[in-house]
C-alpha cells in the first residue's frame, strides 16, 4: 500500500462524522439548542467561546435556558462575558430580557460590561427599565451604567419605565437624577408616555419635579391630547389642574376638546370647557367639536357643548351642520336635541342637501319622521334639481318612498338636466320593485325626459325583460319616438333583444 493512499484514507476518516472534533460537536449543539450536546462537547475539550448560528455562544445558550450553574461552569472555564450575538445582545442583556434575574446578578458581579449596546442601541439598563426589573437596575447603576443612555429612537431607560408604568423603577431612576424632560425622535417625553398609559403616580411625580406639562410631540400632541384620546379621566383632571393648555392644536388641527368629542368623553368635554376650551374652534375642514360629536352620536358631549353655547348652526367647509351630521348617521336623540336647541331645518350644504336629505339618503326613517314633524321641507331639491323622492327611488328605498309619497311628495316632479321623474330614476338603476311601486302609485308611464326618453325606452335600454313587462302592463304608448326618431322597438332590435322585441310587437309596436 502506497504512502499516498494511506494519507488519503486518513484524511477521509478524519473528515467523517465519527472523527468530528469537539468544536464541531459544540457548534452542532449550539445550532440545535442542545444542552446535553453542549455539555458533552465541553467535556471533550471544545473551545468554550465557539459561536454557532447567529453568534450564539455556550454562555449565551446557558443564559437563555436560565441555567445558572451552567453559566458559572462556562464562565469559570473562560467563557467571555460580553460576546454579542448577531443582534448585538450580550448574555447580560439576554438574562434581563428573559427575566433570569439570578443570572443577570451573577454576570454583573463578574464585571460584565454594563454599558455595551445592541444593534438598536439598547443598553442593559434600558432593557431592565423596559421589564421593570428594579433589582437589576440597581445593580447596573452600582456598576456604572449610564442612567440616561437612550436607544436608537431616543428613548431613555426612564422613558421606557414610564411608558410601561413601572412606578418603583421610575421613582428609583428619578431619585438617581435621571433626566426627565428629554424627548425621543418623535418628541415624546416620559410625561407624555405616562399620560398615554394612564400612569397617574408617575405623571404626578414628574410634574412635581418640574416636567413641562405642555411639551408637544412632533405631531403636535401633548400629554393632555394623549390622556384625552386614551380615556384616562383622572390623568386628564390632574393635567387640567396643572393648567395644561386646552387650546393647543396637533398637526391635524385638533385640540383636546376635538379629541374628547370624537371619543365621546362627555366628562372630559365638561372639564375642558370649564378650563376655557372654546366650543366653536374649528378644524381646517371646518368641523367643530359639535359636528364631531354629532357624527359619533355622543349625546353627553353634545349636551355639554350646547350648554357652553356652541353654535348649533355652524357649518363646516362643505356646508354641513351638526344637524345634518346627526341626521346622516341616524342619531335620533341628537337630532331631537339639536332641534330643541334651535337648529335650522332650512339650511343646505354645498350640494343643496338639507338635514332631511341626509336622513333620506341614508335611509334613517325615524329621523325623517322627526324632521318632517318639525316642518322640514319635503319639496327641497339639491343643486342638480333632484327631489328627495328621486333620490330615494334611485337608491331603491321602497319604504322611504312610501313614506315620502304618503307625506305628499310629488310623484310626477321632474328634475336634473334630463328632467327625469322618480320612475325614470328607478328604472335607470334597475330597481324593479321600486318601479312597480311607483307605477302602482300613479307614476306617469308616458312621461318623456328632456331628450325624449320614456320609461319604456329606458326599461328596454336596461335589457331587463321583467322591467319591460312591468311597464307594458300599464299600457304605455309603445310607438312614442324621440326627436331623433328612435323608439323602444328600434332600440330593442338594434341591441338584438329578441324577447323584448316580441313583447313590444305583441303590444302593437311598429
Amino acid at each position: 500500500m502506497s504512502k499516498f493512499f494511506l494519507v488519503l484514507c486518513t484524511l477521509a476518516l478524519l473528515s467523517s462524522p465519527a472523527w468530528a472534533g469537539p468544536n464541531d460537536d459544540l457548534k452542532q449543539a449550539l445550532n440545535q439548542l442542545s444542552i446535553p450536546g453542549l455539555e458533552a462537547a465541553l467535556e471533550r475539550g471544545a473551545d468554550v467561546n465557539v459561536q454557532g448560528e447567529k453568534g450564539l455562544t455556550p454562555l449565551m445558550m446557558a443564559t437563555l435556558q436560565g441555567d445558572l450553574a451552567l453559566v458559572k461552569k462556562i464562565q469559570a472555564r473562560g467563557g467571555k462575558l460580553d460576546t454579542p450575538n448577531s443582534s448585538g445582545f450580550t448574555p447580560l442583556m439576554a438574562a434581563i430580557s428573559f427575566k433570569h434575574t439570578d443570572i443577570a446578578a451573577y454576570l454583573i458581579s463578574q464585571k460584565a460590561n454594563v454599558n455595551v449596546r445592541n444593534q438598536q442601541q439598547q443598553s442593559a439598563l434600558w432593557l431592565a427599565a423596559l421589564e421593570g426589573d428594579l433589582a437589576t437596575a440597581k445593580l447596573l447603576l452600582e456598576q456604572g451604567a449610564e442612567i440616561g443612555a437612550a436607544d436608537i429612537n431616543g428613548d431613555s431607560p426612564l422613558m421606557m419605565a414610564a411608558l410601561e408604568g413601572h412606578r418603583s423603577l421610575v421613582l428609583f431612576l428619578l431619585e438617581k437624577k435621571a433626566p426627565f424632560d428629554t424627548a425621543n425622535a418623535q418628541g415624546s417625553t416620559a410625561l407624555i408616555y405616562a399620560a398615554h398609559g394612564g400612569h397617574l403616580d408617575i405623571l404626578l411625580r414628574l410634574l412635581d419635579l418640574g416636567a413641562k406639562v405642555d411639551t408637544a410631540q412632533k405631531d403636535g400632541n401633548t400629554a393632555l391630547h394623549q390622556a384625552v384620546f386614551q380615556g384616562h379621566k383622572v390623568v386628564v383632571q390632574h393635567l387640567l389642574g396643572r393648567n395644561a393648555q386646552v387650546e393647543v392644536r396637533n398637526q391635524e388641527g385638533m385640540t383636546p376638546l376635538h379629541l374628547a368629542a370624537v371619543k365621546g368623553h362627555g366628562d372630559f368635554t365638561q372639564g375642558l370647557l370649564a378650563k376655557g376650551a372654546k366650543p366653536d374652534t374649528a378644524l381646517a375642514n371646518g368641523n367643530t367639536a359639535l359636528i364631531l360629536g354629532a357624527l359619533g352620536g355622543h349625546l353627553e358631549v353634545m349636551t355639554a357643548l350646547i350648554e357652553a353655547k356652541a353654535d348649533v348652526n355652524r357649518a363646516n367647509q362643505d356646508g354641513n351642520t351638526p344637524l345634518m351630521a346627526a341626521a346622516a348617521r341616524g342619531h335620533l336623540p341628537l337630532v331631537k336635541l339639536l332641534l330643541e336647541k334651535g337648529a335650522n331645518l332650512t339650511l343646505v350644504n354645498r350640494g343643496g342637501h338639507s338635514a332631511l336629505s341626509a336622513a333620506v339618503g341614508n335611509n334613517h326613517m325615524p329621523v325623517v319622521d322627526a324632521l318632517l314633524a318639525k316642518g322640514a321641507d319635503l319639496k327641497i331639491r339639491d343643486k342638480d334639481g333632484l327631489t328627495l323622492l328621486m333620490l330615494a327611488a334611485a337608491m331603491g328605498r321602497d319604504q322611504m318612498v312610501r313614506v315620502l309619497l304618503d307625506r305628499g311628495a310629488d310623484i310626477h316632479a321632474v328634475g336634473g338636466e334630463e328632467q327625469f321623474t322618480a320612475l325614470h330614476a328607478a328604472i335607470m338603476q334597475g330597481h324593479l320593485p321600486m318601479a312597480q311601486l311607483l307605477l302602482a302609485r300613479g307614476a306617469k308611464v308616458n312621461q318623456a325626459s328632456a331628450s325624449g326618453l320614456t320609461p319604456l325606452m329606458m326599461a328596454v335600454a336596461t335589457g331587463s325583460v321583467p322591467m319591460v313587462e312591468a311597464i307594458l302592463a300599464k299600457n304605455p304608448d309603445v310607438n312614442t319616438r324621440t326627436p331623433q326618431g328612435g323608439s323602444a322597438l328600434s332600440g330593442a332590435e338594434q341591441a338584438g333583444m329578441a324577447k323584448i322585441v316580441e313583447l313590444l310587437k305583441a303590444k302593437g309596436a311598429t
